[in-house]
C-alpha cells in the first residue's frame, strides 16, 4: 500500500508539472541531449566496466540518469524571481519535468521489454512491435481520459440534483475530484479495480504502461482545468508528494543492507568503489558534454533575440553551462523510486 501511494504521488505530480505549451524545439533538445548522452555513457560503462548484460546496463542507466525535477523546480522558481528576464531559470524549469517524464517512459518500456525478453525463445520483433502499440495506446488513453475528466471537473458547477447544485464550484473541489480521478486511473492500471464489476475485467495493466498512464493523465489535466482550479490541484498534489517523499525514503532505507556499505567504507571492496567512481565519472562527463552542446544550440532561442542579450549570453556562456550542469545533479528522488520499483 505504501509503495502504491508513493508511486501515485510521484507520477501524478510529475504529470501535473508538465506543460505541453512549453514543448518547443529547444526544450526537446535540452531534454534529450544531456540526458541521452549521460544515459548512453552509463549504459556503455555498465557493459564494459561492470560486466552487465545490455538489458541490465540499460535498466541501470535508466535508474541513474534522471534529474530530481521537484527539487530543481523549486530552486528555479526562486532563481527566476531573483533574476527576472534571465532565460536560464525558465529553460531549466521547462526541461526538468520533461526529463522526469522521459525517465519514467523509458522505465516503463525497458522493464516491459526485459520481462518479455526473459521468456524462452523471445521474438524480438514481436516484442518491439507490442511495446510500440502499448506506448501509443497508453498515450491515447491517458490524453483522452485526462481531457474528459478535466472537462467534467470544470463543469461540476452545473451539475444539479432535484434542483440543487451538488458542488459549490470552489477550487478545493477540483483538487479532490482531480486526485480522485488520478487514483482511479492508478488503481485501474495496477489491477486494483479488477473484480469490481462481476464478469468484467477492469485490469488494464497488461494492455497499457501503468506508470506512464498516470503521468500522461496528469499532464492532460493541465490543458483543460481553469487557472484557479489548477492552482488548487497543484497545492493538493504538492502536499501529497511531501508525504510521499517521506514514505519513499523510508522504503528506500529499509531496503539497504548496512553490511555492504560498511564493507566499502572499511576498504574491503575497493575494486567495487573504483568501478562505481568510473561509472559516476562517465555519466557526469556525458551530462556535461550534452549540457554544453545543448546550451550552445538553444540558449539564444530561449531568451531575447536582440544583439545586446545575445552578446551578454555569449559572455556568460561558461557560467551558464556550469550552472545548468550543477542544477541537473540534484537526484535521489527518482532514483529511489525506480530503485525500489525495480
Amino acid at each position: 500500500f505504501l509503495q502504491d501511494m508513493v508511486s501515485f504521488s510521484l507520477l501524478f505530480s510529475a504529470g501535473l508539472n508538465l506543460s505541453l505549451s512549453d514543448l518547443r524545439w529547444h526544450t526537446v533538445l535540452m531534454t534529450l541531449l544531456p540526458s541521452g548522452l549521460e544515459f548512453s555513457a552509463l549504459a556503455a560503462c555498465g557493459i564494459s566496466v561492470l560486466g552487465f548484460s545490455p538489458m541490465q546496463a540499460l535498466l541501470m542507466a535508466n535508474v541513474l540518469f534522471g534529474a530530481g525535477e521537484s527539487r530543481i523546480t523549486a530552486k528555479m522558481h526562486e532563481m527566476g524571481q531573483n533574476f527576472r528576464g534571465h532565460p536560464l531559470p525558465r529553460l531549466i524549469l521547462t526541461w526538468a519535468p520533461f526529463e522526469t517524464a522521459l525517465a519514467l517512459l523509458l522505465w516503463s518500456s525497458l522493464s516491459g521489454l526485459a520481462a518479455e525478453a526473459s521468456m524462452a525463445d523471445p521474438d524480438v520483433l514481436t516484442i518491439a512491435l507490442f511495446a510500440l502499440v502499448r506506448l501509443l495506446a497508453t498515450l491515447a488513453v491517458g490524453l483522452s481520459a485526462g481531457y474528459l475528466a478535466g472537462a467534467l471537473v470544470s463543469l461540476r458547477g452545473k451539475v444539479e440534483l432535484c434542483g440543487r447544485r451538488l458542488f459549490t464550484n470552489m477550487p478545493e473541489e477540483s483538487a479532490v475530484l482531480t486526485l480522485a480521478a488520478g487514483l482511479l486511473a492508478h488503481g485501474a492500471a495496477h489491477g486494483g479495480l479488477d473484480g469490481l464489476v462481476p464478469g468484467v475485467s477492469l485490469d488494464i495493466g497488461p494492455t497499457l504502461y501503468p506508470k506512464l498512464l498516470v503521468v500522461v493523465l496528469g499532464a492532460s489535466f493541465t490543458r483543460t482545468l481553469a487557472s484557479k482550479d489548477l492552482e488548487a490541484v497543484d497545492a493538493g498534489a504538492g502536499s501529497l508528494w511531501v508525504v510521499g517523499q517521506l514514505l519513499l525514503f523510508a522504503l528506500f532505507g529499509a531496503g539497504l543492507d548496512p553490511t555492504d556499505v560498511l564493507a566499502m567504507l572499511n576498504g574491503q571492496q575497493t575494486h567495487m568503489l573504483r568501478k562505481i567512481a568510473t561509472l559516476i565519472g562517465c555519466g557526469l562527463a556525458g551530462r556535461f558534454v550534452g549540457t554544453l552542446l545543448g546550451l550552445c544550440l538553444s540558449l539564444n532561442a530561449a531568451g531575447c533575440s536582440c544583439a545586446q542579450c545575445r552578446n551578454a549570453g555569449k559572455a556568460s556562456f561558461c557560467a551558464n553551462v556550469t550552472f545548468s550542469f550543477f542544477a541537473s545533479l540534484q537526484r535521489t528522488t527518482l532514483q529511489a523510486f525506480l530503485g525500489t520499483a525495480g
